[in-house]
């Protein structure tokens, strides 16, 4: 079933209760792995139709625009046409940032809480240093 929400974005039902579930969990203290884990067990399929979900899924899910409807262009080029060398663009090319390009499977709020709760756990990682002792 499809339609619209009150962002204007597109729902279609199963991906967008999948994307909900996933964009949720991280705010309520679940690990990447124990989301994978309850979508495994909830018998959701991946989006390549997998049954097993992996913690590496839910990242890419969670930081790909694409799921608010944007789109990033020019991630990567080709650098090399003849031989079809595709390389990651770090800065050799401009990249453009499209809103509202497709229609989008979760809302921008939704999205954007997503990722501040990322961004908040990665700042509390901890980093070994190197050439220090631990007893």
């Amino acid at each position: 079933m499809a339609g619209h929400d009150d962002e204007g974005a597109f729902l279609d039902h199963e991906r967008h209760l999948r994307w909900n579930g996933i964009a949720i969990c991280p705010g309520m203290g679940r690990s990447r792995q124990q989301i994978a884990g309850a979508q495994t067990a909830a018998e959701i399929p991946t989006p390549m139709g997998k049954a097993v979900w992996s913690s590496a899924t839910i990242a890419a899910i969670l930081r790909n625009e694409k799921y608010m409807g944007s789109a990033l262009l020019q991630k990567t080029f080709v650098s090399d046409c003849i031989a079809h060398k595709v390389e990651v663009n770090v800065g050799q090319l401009p990249q453009y940032f499209v809103e509202d390009s497709h229609p989008a499977i979760v809302g921008k709020d939704t999205w954007n809480r997503a990722q501040e709760e990322l961004a908040r756990r990665g700042s509390k990682r901890k980093v070994k240093q190197t050439g220090t002792k631990t007893e």
